[in-house]
């Protein structure tokens, strides 16, 4: 552990994941709209840019880089956080060479 894995497959999206991405879009999209006064306007979707950010980074280095990487504690040791924000978590798990994204809202489930 510490290091990195030999191989990363491609990463896995969980549905729970794709979920969590979706709702952050919405968030973002409100929040442009109110910014903005126009909700047909483009936005820039912040926390999914800074959550995809932080998944490029897990791709090329699980165990380090942004958002204060730890292992979760009292749980399996292959599932590892990092910081979107104080409040929410992005949640992955190395097993088999592959990358399982979790989850990417809340602290952790």
């Amino acid at each position: 552990m510490g290091g990195k894995p030999a191989r990363i497959d491609c990463p896995i999206f969980t549905p729970t994941f794709r979920e969590h991405l979706l709702w952050w879009a919405k968030k973002d999209s409100a929040n442009s709209a109110i910014t903005h006064g126009d909700a047909g306007s483009p936005c820039l979707a912040l926390k999914v840019n800074k959550i995809l950010d932080l998944v490029e980074v897990v791709c090329q280095q699980p165990f380090k880089g942004i958002g204060k990487p730890e292992p979760l504690k009292y749980v399996d040791s292959n599932i590892w956080s990092r910081r979107i924000n104080l409040e929410h978590r992005l949640v992955y798990r190395i097993k088999d060479n592959r990358i399982y994204f979790l989850q990417c809202r809340y602290h952790y489930d």
